[in-house]
C-alpha cells in the first residue's frame, strides 16, 4: 500500500515505501532513525527539532524505575 499525500512519508506506510525505494540504491540496509530523518525533511518537518522533542518524550517517559 502506497502512503497517500497526506499522510506524508512520515507515516508507516511511508517509510516501509522509502525503505523500498531506498534499499536497491544503497550497498546496505539504512537504519531506521536515519530514514525517519530523510522522510521528516521530505514532509517539511524541521529535523533537528523533531528528534529533540522525540528524546524529551523518551527521557520523560523512561525516569520513572
Amino acid at each position: 500500500m502506497a502512503a497517500s499525500v497526506t499522510e506524508g512519508l512520515s507515516s508507516p506506510d511511508g517509510l516501509r515505501l522509502a525503505r523500498q525505494l531506498l534499499r536497491p540504491q544503497l550497498p546496505h540496509d539504512i537504519h531506521d532513525h536515519i530514514l525517519q530523518g530523510i522522510c521528516k525533511a521530505i514532509d517539511g518537518s524541521h529535523v533537528l527539532s523533531s528528534r529533540k522533542q522525540e528524546a524529551a518524550r523518551l527521557a520523560t517517559s523512561t525516569d520513572t524505575f
